[in-house]
């Protein structure tokens, strides 16, 4: 079995009956194949399986990639002014993402590594004030599903000093 096409690395497979094995006039073997775009948009790629005598037969795959990507905060609540780490998977590969409050000040364009993963520190500035608020990530290509667009709640103190806020280390 041999994947080729446009998108090839966005399809695996998963079991392979048909590759080593001579077949009989008539005879089937099973391939299966899983999905897993590497990107968003509609994705395709060749299967194609040979024959000893050179001849060949192959399927089109197609598919349609959505991201739902995931973003986590390491500490759940910060004193403002303060900073939040924020890290995400499930993103567009090599791509920017916006980290910021909702609606709010403080805001990080990220670049995403080769695999779509991201780590950020964001700014919990004083005028945050008091209360639950929620940290999100925008792809600013529109490349995911917005109902997916991930969002994390941290709790934010109001901070008297401008100390900054204390948060695990050990990167």
């Amino acid at each position: 079995m041999q994947r080729g096409g446009t998108h090839p690395d966005d399809f695996v497979v998963l079991t392979d009956g048909c590759s080593c094995r001579l077949l009989s006039v008539g005879e089937t073997c099973v391939v299966s194949v899983a999905f897993a775009p590497l990107d968003g948009g509609p994705r395709s790629a060749t299967l194609t399986a040979s024959a000893s005598s050179g001849a060949t037969s192959g399927v089109v795959l197609v598919g349609a990639g959505i991201y739902r990507p995931l973003a986590a905060v390491e500490q759940r609540a910060v004193t403002a002014p303060g900073r939040v780490d924020v890290g995400g998977i499930g993103f567009p590969a090599n791509s920017y993402v916006t980290v910021g409050w909702s609606g709010e000040a403080g805001t990080a364009l990220v670049l995403t590594d080769a695999r779509g993963e991201f780590r950020a520190r964001l700014e919990a500035p004083r005028s945050l004030g008091g209360g639950r608020r929620t940290v999100v990530v925008v792809d600013p290509a529109n490349r995911f599903d917005p109902i997916a667009t991930p969002e994390v709640l941290v709790t934010v103190a109001s901070g008297a000093g401008g100390s900054s806020p204390a948060h695990r280390g050990g990167r």
